[in-house]
C-alpha cells in the first residue's frame, strides 16, 4: 500500500469517530442548553466564520497550497487578540 493509501484509511478511521463524538456532544449540548449552548454557538459561529474567510482569500490568491497557507495565517494573525 503506497503513502496515499495509508493516509486514506487513516482518515476513515478517524472522520467516523470524530463524527460520533460531535454528535454525541451536540445532542447534549442541544438538549440541557444554558451556557454550554451559548459557548458552543459561539464556537461554531468562529470556526465557520474562520473557513468562510479562509476560501474567500484562497480564491483571491488562486489555488496552492501556498497560497492557503497564506490564507491561512493572514487569518489567523487577525483574529488573535492583543
Amino acid at each position: 500500500m503506497n503513502r496515499a493509501g495509508l493516509v486514506a484509511a487513516r482518515l476513515l478511521q478517524i472522520v467516523p469517530t470524530f463524527l460520533a463524538i460531535g454528535t454525541v456532544v451536540g445532542l447534549l449540548v442541544g438538549y440541557y442548553g444554558g451556557i454550554a449552548d451559548a459557548v458552543f454557538g459561539q464556537l461554531v459561529d468562529l470556526v465557520v466564520t474562520f473557513l468562510v474567510l479562509v476560501i474567500a482569500i484562497v480564491a483571491v490568491l488562486g489555488p496552492g497550497l501556498g497560497n492557503m497557507y497564506v490564507a491561512v495565517t493572514v487569518i489567523g494573525w487577525c483574529s488573535t487578540p492583543g
